[in-house]
């Protein structure tokens, strides 16, 4: 038995249980109403193997009994078997006949693979023809009617199991994928924290302290050590609420990817006061809404840094398609990273050098990335990714 009965409900196994004991039931008393030792022995032993073969069938109990796979296959040899014997042997109507033939093959359709079907098909079709004339002419044409009509049932079945592990498969995938992200996420998130805000408090601490001694020995120079505190506690709101705004997930405008970034950047202008300069106005980007996403996440991560560490005063951002691939370049006349030269993505993963964050989500998209610093005069981000 295949993976049919495993899909199959436990009230469509008890359903076909109980119709194959009726069905006995139904041949044992048509037995002793015609008479006869021969007739009434086949019946009994028909009632016995199809009650049998029913209860050997069921999965729990094989399960617990250890036993061999191939027991699930004799309820149907016991159905072709015994169909076989009555067609031969025992002196029942033809209509009968035919009715215990269709649930023989429709029932082997719901539990077994369209192999085994066929291969009962094929008996009964053979038994069929091997009859007299009048009864060959009743029963062979429902049992060539079920019998197409089970290969096709449990065909169907095959394909519709066969898309539901593959789904199940997507869905696993899937989820390992968004558990990725997550994860990936929740350590760009440590990591910002990290170097941002904690790193922030700390040397604020370290100042408070510095200025409880003050107290005691220099009130003019506590006062101005205050004053310093107080604009960099004001700092560090601005850089709170920064850190806040980049939890925020993306909003990806209707227009496509160049109107998004045109909506990011006049928002940051307006905050930061920084001049903002861009190009590729109309480039819809990407096909696919993750990797639009996750561009907008690296320009507006770049542009946070910029503000946080650069002290730049103008900012150009420009969006071009090339060879099926997004390229990316983020320029600004800050001060540029204590390194000086260019450096690609490997370099800087192996020296432990730039953004770290950015560096992350390019490398996640399959992407490139090229940074340039000159100290003092500004630094360049050149990143390409698949398209």
């Amino acid at each position: 038995m295949g993976q049919a009965a495993t899909l199959l409900p436990p009230s469509w196994r008890l359903v076909l249980d109980w119709a194959r004991g009726a069905l006995a039931a139904l041949f044992l008393l048509r037995a002793l109403a015609a008479g006869g030792a021969p007739g009434g022995a086949l019946a009994i032993l028909t009632l016995y193997f199809a009650l049998a073969c029913g209860w050997a069938a069921k999965p729990s109990l094989m399960n617990r009994r250890g036993r061999a796979p191939g027991i699930a296959l004799l309820p149907l040899v016991a159905d072709v078997g015994v169909f076989i014997v009555l067609l031969l042997l025992a002196p029942f109507e033809r209509w009968l006949a035919a009715l215990f033939s269709v649930y023989v093959l429709l029932a082997a359709s719901l539990r077994y693979s369209w192999r085994e079907v066929a291969l009962a098909w094929i008996c009964s079709t053979a038994v069929s023809i091997l009859l007299p004339a009048a009864n060959r002419q009743a029963l062979l044409p429902p049992v060539l009617a079920a019998g197409a009509v089970a290969v096709v049932l449990s065909l169907h079945a095959e394909r519709a199991r066969s898309h539901m592990a593959h789904s199940l498969q997507q869905a696993v995938l899937y989820r390992a994928q968004a558990e990725s992200a997550r994860e990936s996420e929740r350590q760009r998130i440590a990591a910002d924290f990290h170097d941002g805000p904690l790193q922030s408090f700390v040397g604020l601490q370290m100042r408070l302290e510095i200025l409880r001694r003050l107290l005691t020995r220099d009130v003019a120079q506590a006062q101005a050590e205050l004053e310093s505190l107080q604009e960099l506690c004001r700092s560090q709101v601005a850089d709170l609420r920064a850190f806040v705004r980049s939890m925020r997930p993306v909003e990806v405008d209707s227009s496509g990817l160049s109107a998004s970034v045109r909506r990011l950047l006049e928002g940051y202008s307006k905050e930061t006061g920084i001049e903002v300069a861009f190009e590729g106005a109309g480039l819809a980007g990407p096909s696919d809404p993750g990797v639009v996403v996750e561009v907008l996440q690296i320009v507006r991560e770049a542009l946070n840094n910029i503000r946080k560490h650069s002290k730049a005063s103008r900012v150009s951002l420009s969006l071009a398609a090339a060879r099926s691939c997004l390229e990316i370049g983020i320029a600004d006349n800050g001060s540029g990273f204590a390194f000086s030269g260019s450096y690609s993505l490997e370099e800087l993963e192996l020296l432990r050098l730039g953004p770290r964050s950015i560096m992350r989500r390019v490398r996640n998209l399959g992407g490139e990335l090229a940074l340039r610093s000159n100290p003092g005069q500004g630094s360049e981000l050149r990143i390409r990714v698949p398209a």
